[in-house]
């Protein structure tokens, strides 16, 4: 495999997730409209669509139906974003850890055994993460958004425990949030949602994942 096949290969997943969000929201999309997306030109395109046709994560190239074996790229290259991004981190330290921890491809095993996160939790978590619109690298987390600065919840992780709290203080999937105040350093977080104003720790913003919707002027 030459090294463009290697780009386009790594592509399949955020095509995969482009094509998704489209037909979720029932929109009309055309090869330039997915090149838009992906930063990269038609005719690039059109051979990264090929290859997911030939790997069987595309029916075809006329209709473009996602296959069982797409649907389930998706979610495996979200779940593996969220957790060598934010559960391990991109650092040094995370690197490390990711070297010494068995690289195992049942994410559901993983979370419970290694992350010790409870079986309800990580249903809610991947029942969440598939119903996604966009891209899983469009999520990040409410601790590092700036005040002022307004999102809507994706999805939650955390022990179940942790995740029902939240889910009863409003923070569910689709709800607007706004960052009223940050607190110095790793401080506190004030959170309006549903006209009300929570404080959240910065480990529990950490685990709150959105989908900003604007910046904050500065």
């Amino acid at each position: 495999m030459n090294e463009k096949d290697k780009k386009l290969t790594e592509l399949i997943p955020c095509l995969l997730e482009s094509i998704k969000t489209f037909q979720m929201e029932r929109k009309d999309f055309k090869n330039e409209d997915l090149a838009r997306e992906l930063k990269i030109n038609v005719k690039d395109l059109e051979e990264l669509i090929d290859l997911a046709v030939k790997e069987g994560f595309l029916d075809s190239r006329k209709n473009l139906r996602i296959t069982e074996k797409g649907e389930r790229l998706i979610e495996f290259h979200r779940e593996r974003y969220v957790h060598d991004k934010y559960v391990h981190g991109t650092g040094i330290l995370g690197r490390i850890s990711r070297i010494f921890e068995k690289k195992n491809d049942n994410m559901r095993y993983h979370w419970k055994v290694r992350h010790r996160i409870d079986e309800d939790a990580i249903k809610s978590f991947q029942l969440n993460i598939r119903r996604l619109k966009g891209r899983i690298e469009e999520t990040v987390p409410l601790s590092q958004l700036l005040e002022g600065e307004e999102a809507i919840v994706s999805y939650l992780l955390g022990g179940y425990g942790m995740v029902k709290r939240l889910t009863e203080m409003g923070l569910t999937p689709g709800t607007r949030i706004k960052i009223m105040r940050r607190g110095l350093l790793r401080g506190p977080i004030q959170v309006e949602v549903r006209g009300s104003c929570l404080a959240l720790g910065h480990g529990v913003a950490s685990r709150v994942f959105v989908k900003p919707l604007r910046r904050a002027k500065t």
